[in-house]
């Protein structure tokens, strides 16, 4: 089971598609896993998944209310031993569909045995390698969503929230906890017990001045980068910096 709470607009197809939502809709997914394929491998099938081979949502519930999915949420945490009740919530990067958003977190959750309940935030990226400029505002409209899907989250009554956040959704994240704390003061120290940024897409006095905001910064803060990123070198160039 993976949640999800989404700023993606419903296409005329009834899915969840590129256009930006000001309101955010909550879900849970039950993403099915290929059982033989590499560890950190995801093969979404595009229209005609195969479960032997491909990852798939094979049922998605939508919630009415805040309430309802804090319920669900709280449920799931509870079927964990009392030390490994968490919940881990993911923030995707550039270049993500609504079902990557799922089987990224389904992925990372199963390959990794990642204890308690797993959510994930998707936000209307556009989901095509040229569509960069596009995700870049995205991640700035998607502030509101996430600070909503956060503060929901908690809602569940687990202190232990972790959150990792992979590429352009680090800035997306970082925004979002520079927004809460000056709304609240000590909102992320309270309120988040870890973080994870991994390949951030990120300019680095940007950075710091969004992490200077956090008056109590959770511990641990984790960075992790790679000098053989593809994406942050084409990043790099297309900001003119590093």
């Amino acid at each position: 089971p993976v949640f999800l709470g989404t700023t993606r607009a419903l296409n005329e197809a009834g899915e969840f598609g590129i256009e930006r939502s000001t309101s955010l809709r909550l879900i849970k997914a039950t993403v099915s896993i290929p059982p033989n394929r590499e560890l950190g491998s995801v093969s979404d099938g595009q229209d005609s998944p195969k479960p032997e081979r491909d990852f798939a949502i094979a049922e998605m519930q939508q919630f009415d209310d805040k309430r309802q999915f804090s319920n669900s949420l709280r449920t799931e945490i509870n079927k964990s031993a009392s030390a490994e009740q968490e919940v881990t919530v993911f923030v995707h990067g550039f270049n993500n569909s609504f079902s990557d958003a799922a089987f990224r977190m389904a992925q990372l959750g199963h390959d990794l045995e990642i204890p308690g309940a797993h959510v994930s935030y998707a936000w209307p990226s556009r989901a095509n390698p040229l569509g960069y400029e596009y995700d870049r505002d995205s991640a700035l409209f998607a502030r509101d969503g996430l600070a909503d899907l956060l503060t929901t989250v908690r809602a569940a009554g687990q202190p232990d929230v972790i959150v990792v956040a992979h590429s352009m959704g680090s800035s997306l994240l970082m925004e979002t906890f520079r927004q809460l704390e000056i709304a609240q003061p000590g909102w992320v120290g309270r309120n988040i017990r870890g973080v994870i940024l991994m390949s951030p897409d990120l300019n680095v006095v940007v950075f710091r001045s969004q992490f200077k905001q956090i008056r109590d910064v959770p511990d641990p803060f984790v960075v992790i980068v790679s000098r053989k990123d593809a994406i942050l070198r084409i990043s790099s160039r297309l900001r003119g910096q590093k």
